[in-house]
């Protein structure tokens, strides 16, 4: 079990967060950064992934918090299909999902056998 920090770059006004290896048992690092990007796009891609799920809270525990005050997130919803934002199985051909909720700190949650999983946000500010 491994402690998985994001990266955050910025692209003009869009900011890209990635956690990078992320494999099965990791803990990953909550982002806080949402609240003021209305658009978060998320993609994830990895190998032998039994789940992936990309959850949320507005509890305040889960900022650079490791492994803890994540008893109140919920797995976000894609707003393009009103579905959880939750991928299972073989995932080399990544998609995209539409984050419809904008909680405080967004993060993935890892089960099963992941292995070298990429989760990608991408957030952008209307204009």
């Amino acid at each position: 079990m491994a402690t998985v920090n994001y990266q955050e770059s910025i692209f003009g006004g869009s900011h890209l967060i990635q956690w990078s290896g992320v494999n099965a048992g990791d803990v990953c690092v909550a982002w806080a950064g949402g609240l003021e990007f209305m658009d978060k796009t998320v993609q994830i891609n990895g190998t032998t992934v039994s789940t992936i799920a990309m959850a949320g809270t507005n509890d305040s525990r889960a900022l650079n918090t490791i492994g803890g005050g994540y008893d109140s997130a919920v797995t976000l919803t894609d707003a393009t299909t009103g579905t959880a934002i939750s991928v299972s199985g073989t995932t080399n051909s990544p998609g995209f999902f539409v984050i419809k909720e904008n909680p405080l700190a967004i993060f993935p949650i890892v089960t099963g056998s992941a292995v070298g999983a990429i989760i990608r946000i991408t957030a952008a500010k209307k204009r």
